[in-house]
Formats: C-alpha cells, sequence, structure tokens
C-alpha cells in the first residue's frame, strides 16, 4: 500500500490548505535549505506547452517512484522533501513579474 498522498486537483483538503503549502514552501531560500529552485519563463505554443506538462507529470511519476522506493529505508536515512510542479500561461510580463504597467507617463517635478 502506498504512504505518498496525493491530493486531487479542486479536492477539499487541497482547497484548504494547498495555498498555505504553496506560500510556505516558496517561502524560503532554497540554497539556504540545501534545495533547488529553477523559475524559467517564455513563449510556448500551444503544442510546446502540453509537451512540457506532459513530462512534468512523468518527473512526478518518478518521484513518486523513488519516495516509494526509500520509504522502507530507516528514518535516518531519509529526509522529507516537496516539490512543485506546474505550468500555466501568463497573460503578460507584468503579472508575471508581480507589476503593473503604468498607465500614465512619470513626471518630474
Amino acid at each position: 500500500m502506498s504512504r505518498q498522498v496525493k491530493h486531487q486537483p479542486y479536492a477539499p483538503i487541497r482547497l484548504k490548505h494547498g495555498e498555505m503549502m504553496t506560500n510556505n514552501f516558496l517561502a524560503v531560500r532554497f540554497d539556504e535549505h540545501q534545495g533547488y529552485f529553477e523559475f524559467v519563463g517564455g513563449d510556448l505554443s500551444p503544442a510546446s506547452a502540453l509537451i512540457i506538462q506532459r513530462k512534468l507529470d512523468q518527473l512526478a511519476a518518478e518521484f513518486h517512484e523513488v519516495s516509494e522506493l526509500d520509504i522502507n529505508l530507516p528514518t535516518h536515512e531519509r529526509t522529507l522533501y516537496g516539490t512543485v510542479f506546474g505550468i500555466r500561461p501568463w497573460n503578460s510580463a507584468e503579472e508575471m513579474c508581480g507589476f503593473k504597467r503604468r498607465t500614465s507617463p512619470i513626471t518630474k517635478t
């Protein structure tokens, strides 16, 4: 029996805890916690985005697979890890970077 937890999209548990978990996960500097973080943005066609999504699905499955193998190791030989896989379109570079485009030019006084 699998000991892994995979919440279904938009299920009550994921909706209740998902935002908190995501915020806590992303709130730290990964390099200060022996982690790895990479954010990549770029223009993709719908077909290319689907290819990337499928690869993320494969990577998630591999994560589950190796964690199932490691679950039988003694607890002192393993560490709880979390990972996030996602891809989505952005409406604009401004949305991606978290700032809004100015609606009027800057005026000097």
